[in-house]
Order: structure tokens, then C-alpha cells, then sequence
């Protein structure tokens, strides 16, 4: 969809929302975009039956004190921004867009004030903790200062360990191009 690039607005995205302040967006350079803003963004709802192959990653974050966690999918919300030439946007400096994520069925039972925010951090391959977002009436908000892939994930106490190695045949050496 579309959401203006001056008088900003917002936009659903699934069951979710994107909303967009007043002059919201910019060139990767810096300067200041005012035209149509291009809005590809897709919602994951937690119970989807393709969430594995669909969300980047694993259920596996690194906590805001540095800690590896494993996660409870909330839901996710994928967002890219581009202008109508198809040059990718961003949001302006000092400016934030709201998320509006629906509270999912595994959550109707027990609705806690906040959930942790999570964002996808592809360089690493994993979710990282940044900031929460509250329970506003029917929804979760929170407040974003760049676009990613979104999520709201509850850490499941359960500590995650990295662990590598190599795995090795008697008599062949190394063994190649196995996943487990």
C-alpha cells in the first residue's frame, strides 16, 4: 500500500497496523522525501501453519544483556519502505513509526502490560531484544526508529548455547554438506 509521504497516515497490514508520522521519510543520504511512500510489508501470525520456513531465523534471540534466549512468537511484522521510483526509504532522523500488532489467541488468556520487542538482525542470523510494546485497548503498540522485521516474542527463560564443530569419518576426514 500507500501512505503519504507529508501528511503521513497509516496502514493495515494483515491484522496489523503501520502508522507514519507527518514527514516521516528520507533518502538513504539524508534527504527529505515527500512523495508517495511505497509500503511492502507482510504480517506472521504466530500461528501460522508455514511460520517455520516463512520468519528469518530461529526462535532464538540475544537478549538486551547480552544473553541467548529461546522465543514464543507473538507475531511479526516484516516492513520495507520505497519511493514510487522504487529507491528504498527510511525514517527521517528523530522520527518514529508505531506498530500495531493484533494480541494473538495463545496470549487472550493472560494479557501482560508489555511484551518485548524484538528485531531481526541478519548480519547475526538472530532476533535481538530492543525495546517493548504495551498493551493499548485490543492491540500491542510499539514505537520504532527503523524499519526490520518486527516481532514480539516472550523469552522462554530457557538458555540457548552456540555450539560447532566438525564432523569427521575414521577413515575419510571431514565429513561435507550435512545439516543437522
Amino acid at each position: 500500500g500507500t501512505i503519504n509521504g507529508i501528511s503521513g497516515g497509516a496502514l493495515a497490514v494483515g491484522q496489523a497496523t503501520i502508522q507514519l508520522p507527518q514527514s516521516a521519510a528520507r533518502y538513504e543520504s539524508g534527504i527529505a522525501y515527500d512523495g508517495e511512500i511505497q509500503v511492502n510489508a507482510r504480517w506472521i501470525a504466530p500461528d501460522a501453519p508455514d511460520l517455520g520456513p516463512v520468519m528469518p531465523g530461529a526462535l532464538l534471540g540475544r537478549r538486551t544483556d547480552g544473553s541467548l534466549t529461546t522465543l514464543t512468537a507473538y507475531g511479526m511484522l516484516s516492513t520495507e519502505l520505497s519511493s514510487t521510483g522504487g529507491e528504498p526509504l527510511f525514517l527521517a532522523n528523530g522520527k518514529s513509526a508505531t506498530l500495531l500488532f493484533p494480541i494473538p489467541d495463545i496470549a487472550q488468556s493472560a494479557l501482560p502490560p508489555s511484551v518485548p520487542l524484538w528485531h531481526f538482525n541478519e548480519a547475526e542470523g538472530l532476533w535481538e531484544e530492543e525495546g517493548e510494546a504495551t498493551l493499548v485497548g485490543t492491540r500491542y503498540a510499539a514505537e520504532v526508529s527503523h524499519f526490520s522485521i518486527w516481532a514480539l516474542f516472550f523469552p522462554n527463560g530457557t538458555p540457548a548455547a552456540e555450539l560447532s564443530g566438525c564432523i569427521a569419518y575414521d577413515s575419510d576426514g571431514p565429513a561435507a554438506f550435512h545439516t543437522f
